[in-house]
């Protein structure tokens, strides 16, 4: 369990993909109509929705059972209970029936999404990082690259086919790993209790994340939706890299736990490194996006504002958001996690219809601003009150560095040495943090020890 180098995995696969599919919609959107583009949004809104609430076994905590047992050298039945429940679940999609052909079609697809996406959290529970990033690598060149022959034929119905049949060989190729699924109702019985807090956390995600563009949409109009998703979209990316890292955060944080590991020095550690990070990567993302739209998307300038703010923001409070997989590993008491998610989804509705008709979509990106800030103040709060936290000198120098790179929004540049400058001379990896993290650096990758030995500094 190398979470140093699976981090690296996980990094990579998301940007392979990402540009994958950058390339995709490129491609769609020169050669076939927004109709067509249309509907392959539509797939992957569903992709979203089947995530959200068929995971009646929230992922994340059957991922973290695999890493606690691995852990203690013990064997666990969760993770063939989970892959039998999302079988069991499966024929809720032939609702789709009552819905155009394309979507129907697509069940087979969703049925395997269902199932995959178990596989994978229970791979990255076991430390088996590189297999869980060889199956998305290979689903992501089919699925990306392949499907441009179904955009050349202008066939929703291939682009599905070219889906599932990549789903089915990743699905394939991860049971070889894996146990065959079952079922045992008290295993399931026990992980849906503990898990209901997380279940509601991810269902209610799904409604906060889009609260904002149904509201843009509906008072506002297609025009307006179209800029701030665009902006969206956009500011997303940074923090889309950073999240891909929760693939070994959880799973490692859990296993080293139950290796003796102090949890406060886990998760101290990982908000740490979360903030070395993400805040020069803000900053450096509010610097390059808006030269990159005046030259590239000059039809989307009237969303700059939108944009700056939003990809501060969102790449910034990525340290905060992260605990939550430390919340997960610890298993003291998940009820916090579906508080702060409902909270989360009632301030963006809410403020969503204070602000827009005022507003516009600077008013949805303030929305998002606040929902950002708020659920990161909760989980920081939370993680500190659960004993999962100590705010010591350093913790409180990241937060303070958290507060500078709001200089972005004056300049940049000046944010982004002002963030690397302090995290130098505040201290915010120590040696002893240096120490730990050359354990999990192989030789091929030292010069990243080097780069870390740089920043590292003890009082």
């Amino acid at each position: 369990m190398n979470p140093f180098t699976g981090g690296l995995k996980f990094l990579g696969t998301t940007a392979f993909n990402a540009v994958l599919a950058l390339l995709f919609f490129l491609f769609a959107a020169r050669y076939e109509t927004p109709a067509f583009v249309g509907k392959v949004a539509i797939l992957q809104l569903l992709e979203v929705i089947v995530g959200s609430f068929l995971t009646v076994m929230p992922y994340q905590v059957v991922s973290r059972e695999a890493a606690h047992a691995k852990g203690l050298d013990r064997k666990e039945d969760v993770s063939s209970t989970a892959l039998g429940q999302a079988l069991l679940v499966s024929p809720v999609l032939l609702f789709l029936f009552l819905f155009p052909s394309y979507l129907w079609m697509g069940i087979p697809y969703f049925v395997l999404y269902l199932y995959s996406t178990y596989q994978s959290s229970i791979l990255q529970g076991m430390g088996l990082f590189t297999e869980a990033n060889v199956g998305n690598v290979a689903f992501s060149l089919g699925r990306w690259g392949l499907s441009t022959i179904a955009v050349v034929e202008r066939s929703v119905p291939l682009l599905i086919l070219v889906w599932t049949a990549g789903a089915a060989a990743k699905t394939v190729y991860y049971q070889l790993h894996l146990e065959r699924p079952s079922f045992s109702l008290k295993v399931f019985g026990d992980v849906f209790r503990t898990g209901v807090p997380v279940y509601i956390t991810n269902a209610v995600a799904f409604l906060s994340g889009q609260g904002d563009r149904v509201t843009t949409a509906y008072l506002l109009g297609s025009f307006s939706l179209g800029i701030y998703q665009f902006a969206a979209l956009l500011a997303g990316v940074p923090a889309l890299l950073l999240n891909s890292l929760w693939g070994v955060v959880l799973p490692g944080v859990t296993y080293y736990t139950a290796r003796g590991v102090d949890v406060r020095r886990a998760s101290s550690l990982t908000l740490r490194l979360y903030f070395l990070l993400s805040l020069p990567l803000a900053a450096i993302g509010v610097g390059l996006a808006p030269p990159l739209v005046r030259e590239l998307f000059p039809q989307y300038v009237p969303g700059l504002t939108s944009l700056e703010l939003l990809v501060l923001f969102v790449t910034a409070t990525s340290p905060f958001i992260a605990l939550s997989n430390v919340i997960i590993a610890a298993k003291r008491d998940y009820r916090p996690l579906a508080l702060i998610g409902v909270v989360s989804a009632a301030e963006v509705v809410v403020t969503s219809l204070l602000l827009i008709p005022r507003m516009g979509i600077l008013g949805a990106a303030l929305s998002q601003v606040g929902n950002t800030v708020l659920t990161s103040a909760l989980y920081l709060y939370f993680t500190v009150e659960q004993g999962l936290l100590s705010l010591g000198r350093r913790e409180l120098v990241g937060i303070g560095l958290f507060g500078a790179t709001f200089v972005s929004l004056w300049n940049p540049w000046i944010a982004f040495v002002l963030v690397l400058l302090g995290a130098k001379l505040g201290g915010l990896i120590s040696r002893a943090d240096l120490t730990s993290l050359r354990s999990f650096i192989p030789p091929s990758l030292s010069f990243l020890g080097r780069v870390i030995e740089a920043m590292a500094l003890d009082w």
